[in-house]
């Protein structure tokens, strides 16, 4: 079972579990995915945080390969300090329940950087 922690700022988090592994967003994109698919591939258990929307991708994609079962993540979404919502993965690789526009900037980010 992997669990998915995603947030928009590492501060969404409330819990930080020691043995949670931490995709950061800082890292080129390939390192972050490489990072995931050995996670994946190592067939563990897991708990994962991460503030990367390729990172969402890249899971809905390695279920379409065959690499993982669906019913083998749980992603959980915070915001604000607040689970915000939980999602699911189908047999097709896309999340359900997923909030669209999640990842987007809100319009306070656009304008204020």
């Amino acid at each position: 079972m992997i669990i998915l922690n995603v947030g928009k700022r590492y501060a969404d988090l409330i819990n930080i579990n020691p043995n949670m592994i931490l995709i950061e967003s800082n890292k080129g994109v390939i390192e972050y995915i490489e990072e995931l698919d050995l996670i994946i591939e190592s067939k563990k258990d897991a708990e994962i945080f991460t503030l990367c929307e390729p990172v969402v991708n890249r899971i809905g994609y390695m279920i379409v390969k065959g690499y993982i079962n669906p019913k083998d993540i749980i992603v959980k979404v915070y915001e604000n300090k607040k689970l915000k919502f939980i999602a699911e993965f189908n047999e097709e690789g896309y999340a359900e329940n997923w909030e669209i526009g999640f990842f987007a900037p809100s319009k306070k980010e656009i304008y204020n950087p």
